[in-house]
């Protein structure tokens, strides 16, 4: 099999970006850091919007993990198959 980029490699390193972006998401969310709502209107607007992008960050965040896994599981049963191909 010709060598190249270790496309499951990559993958796998993608994924861990990924799962530590998301446990900083937990941190946020498990340690209530943005609980106490602000007393002045605009900063309670701002407080709001930032409750707001931290969901969507946690929803994207989770569906590109689980891009990435089916991603590096395909490139690991291309690479069998291609093993068994080349050996068999």
């Amino acid at each position: 099999m010709p060598s190249g980029p270790d496309f499951a490699g990559l993958l796998e390193s993608a994924l861990g970006r990924l799962l530590e972006a998301s446990c900083l998401v937990s941190q946020i969310e498990d340690h209530d850091l943005l609980a106490e709502l602000p007393a002045d209107d605009e900063a309670r607007r701002r407080h709001q919007a930032a409750i707001s992008m931290i969901a969507i960050l946690r929803r994207e965040l989770d569906g590109v993990a689980t891009e990435l896994q089916a991603a590096i599981t395909t490139v690991d049963v291309l690479h069998r198959a291609q093993t068994r191909r080349t050996t068999g």
